[in-house]
Formats: structure tokens, sequence, C-alpha cells
């Protein structure tokens, strides 16, 4: 925190990509590790998700810009990392942005994969159990792609749902003809 702090002092935002670690950021630290005072809470302030930064500072820009069509079927799962944030879910509204994508709400709670809990091995049964409205939910619609802000989930999404899992950002990049 306190590295990050001449940043933000300089009225630089600081932008993650990871729901896990800017949650952690903004929220953990300072319980977690006992940390306290104005540089802590104001490198906190500073932090942002990457989509939640888009939508509250960048969305105009972003409007102005030529957003290629990708005709695709995807499915968006909000990580439970992302609902501790309460943001809401910022990606959605970006995506919107990306014409004849058609976006799919993920009617699951939570994907199972509770950071590293269901990777171990005597928990992974539970974990998939509770990840199994999103598996069945993938069944169902049939997705090119899901996507998923948190790489844990992405992970555990594209081994069970047995389809491929990318970071709304990258979806994101390629209308975007970033390469």
């Amino acid at each position: 925190m306190q590295s990050l702090h001449p940043f933000v002092a300089a009225g630089m935002p600081i932008v993650g990509a990871s729901t896990s670690c800017t949650l952690a950021l903004k929220h953990e630290y300072q319980a977690i590790l006992g940390l306290e005072g104005v540089a802590v809470s104001e490198v906190a302030a500073a932090v942002y998700d990457v989509f939640e930064f888009i939508t509250l500072y960048k969305m105009e820009e972003l409007e102005r810009l030529h957003v290629s069509s990708i005709p695709i079927r995807a499915l968006y799962h909000p990580p439970c990392q992302l609902k501790s944030h309460a943001i809401g879910t910022p990606a959605i509204e970006v995506l919107q942005l990306i014409p004849d994508l058609e976006l799919i709400h993920s009617e699951a709670e939570c994907c199972g994969v509770a950071g590293t809990y269901g990777l171990k091995s005597e928990k992974a049964q539970v974990a998939r159990d509770v990840g199994g409205i999103l598996f069945d939910q993938a069944g169902e619609v049939s997705p090119d792609l899901i996507l998923s802000d948190s790489e844990t989930c992405r992970w555990w999404i594209e081994k069970h749902a047995g389809v491929k899992a990318v970071h709304p950002l990258q979806l994101l990049a390629q209308a975007l003809d970033i390469p």
C-alpha cells in the first residue's frame, strides 16, 4: 500500500483487472494487515476494477471509438469477488457496446471454486455441486465463450463447463482491434 501511495498522491488511479486483487487493495488489506492512516485510505479509495473505471471515467471516449462486431453468444458470470466490490456488473454495460454480441447473464450465484477452496481434493465435489447451476446453464445455452472477471473462476468454469473462458477485457480488446 505504501509503495502505491506516491502514484495516488500524484493523481493516478490504481486500476486492476483481477477482482480479487482490487478487492484486497480496496477493502481487505487494511483489516487483515492492520494497516491504518491517511495514505492507506487514499490508496484504497483510488483502486478501481477495470470495468468500474471505464464506466465511471471512460465510457464517453469508448462510445466514440469504432467497436467491431463480434457475432458470438457469450455467457457472462460475475465472480463473487466482484459482488463484494458492491459496484454491480460494469462489464455488462461496456460489453453491450459490442455489435452482434449476444450476452447471456449467468444464473449462478457462484462458480464453486471460492478462491482455492474447490481446488482441494476433499472439497472438489462440493465446489462442483455449487457450480452446477452455471455448468448446466452453459450446457443449455451453448455459448461460444464464457466471460468472467476472475482468473480462478475462469480456470474452474472452463474445466467443468468445457467451454473456453476469458476475461471480458479480452473480448473488449478484440472488438477495439487491440492485439
